[in-house]
Protein backbone atom coordinates (compact mmCIF):
# COMPACT_ATOMS: atom_id res chain seq x y z
CA UNK A 1 0.00 0.00 0.00
CA UNK A 2 1.13 3.30 -0.87
CA UNK A 3 2.22 5.84 2.05
CA UNK A 4 -1.23 8.63 2.58
CA UNK A 5 1.19 11.63 3.02
CA UNK A 6 4.13 12.21 1.01
CA UNK A 7 7.19 14.63 2.28
CA UNK A 8 6.34 18.09 2.31
CA UNK A 9 2.66 17.69 3.27
CA UNK A 10 0.72 19.86 5.55
CA UNK A 11 -1.04 18.59 8.39
CA UNK A 12 -4.38 20.02 10.11
CA UNK A 13 -3.73 18.53 13.59
CA UNK A 14 -6.90 18.04 15.98
CA UNK A 15 -5.36 18.77 19.60
CA UNK A 16 -6.12 15.57 21.77
CA UNK A 17 -7.40 16.88 24.88
CA UNK A 18 -8.94 13.79 26.81
CA UNK A 19 -9.77 11.55 23.82
CA UNK A 20 -8.51 8.21 22.95
CA UNK A 21 -8.60 7.51 18.92
CA UNK A 22 -10.95 5.39 16.88
CA UNK A 23 -9.08 2.82 15.04
CA UNK A 24 -9.05 3.96 11.17
CA UNK A 25 -7.72 8.19 12.15
CA UNK A 26 -4.35 9.20 11.27
CA UNK A 27 -2.58 10.83 14.50
CA UNK A 28 0.44 12.42 15.26
CA UNK A 29 1.79 11.04 18.19
CA UNK A 30 5.40 11.22 20.70
CA UNK A 31 7.74 8.35 19.80
CA UNK A 32 7.83 5.73 22.81
CA UNK A 33 11.40 5.08 23.16
CA UNK A 34 12.19 8.65 21.31
CA UNK A 35 9.84 11.30 22.92
CA UNK A 36 11.82 14.14 20.73
CA UNK A 37 10.19 12.47 17.57
CA UNK A 38 6.59 13.42 16.65
CA UNK A 39 5.19 10.54 14.17
CA UNK A 40 2.07 10.50 11.90
CA UNK A 41 0.48 6.94 12.15
CA UNK A 42 -3.09 5.10 11.57
CA UNK A 43 -4.62 3.67 14.62
CA UNK A 44 -5.03 0.14 14.28
CA UNK A 45 -6.60 -0.76 17.70
CA UNK A 46 -7.37 0.66 21.29
CA UNK A 47 -7.57 -0.75 24.56
CA UNK A 48 -8.96 1.41 27.57
CA UNK A 49 -5.69 3.80 27.90
CA UNK A 50 -3.22 2.86 25.14
CA UNK A 51 -4.09 2.07 21.40
CA UNK A 52 -1.55 0.58 18.54
CA UNK A 53 -0.93 2.52 15.71
CA UNK A 54 0.46 1.16 12.31
CA UNK A 55 1.95 2.68 9.08
CA UNK A 56 0.04 3.12 5.53
CA UNK A 57 3.33 1.58 4.28
CA UNK A 58 4.15 -1.58 6.66
CA UNK A 59 7.46 -2.11 4.64
CA UNK A 60 8.60 0.85 5.87
CA UNK A 61 7.24 1.26 9.15
CA UNK A 62 8.00 2.33 12.69
CA UNK A 63 5.13 1.55 14.55
CA UNK A 64 3.11 -0.44 17.21
CA UNK A 65 5.03 -4.05 16.22
CA UNK A 66 8.51 -2.39 17.18
CA UNK A 67 7.53 -0.35 20.36
CA UNK A 68 4.21 -2.14 21.11
CA UNK A 69 0.93 -0.30 22.33
CA UNK A 70 1.24 3.87 22.39
CA UNK A 71 0.07 5.57 25.66
CA UNK A 72 -2.86 7.51 25.40
CA UNK A 73 -0.49 10.80 26.98
CA UNK A 74 1.26 10.08 23.79
CA UNK A 75 -1.04 11.16 21.83
CA UNK A 76 -0.43 14.82 20.15
CA UNK A 77 -3.46 15.38 18.00
CA UNK A 78 -6.15 13.61 15.11
CA UNK A 79 -5.23 14.40 11.41
CA UNK A 80 -8.08 16.27 10.11
CA UNK A 81 -6.67 17.80 6.86
CA UNK A 82 -4.01 17.39 4.91
CA UNK A 83 -2.42 19.80 2.00
CA UNK A 84 -0.52 18.32 -0.55
CA UNK A 85 3.08 19.61 -1.39
CA UNK A 86 3.46 21.09 -4.76
CA UNK A 87 5.95 19.55 -7.44
CA UNK A 88 9.24 21.28 -7.26
CA UNK A 89 8.74 23.07 -3.99
CA UNK A 90 11.11 21.36 -1.30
Amino acid sequence: MLPTLQPGDWLLVRSATDMLPRPGELVVIRHPRVPDTLLVKRVRSRGAFTFSVGSDNPLEANDSRHFGPVASRALIGQVVGCWRASPGSL
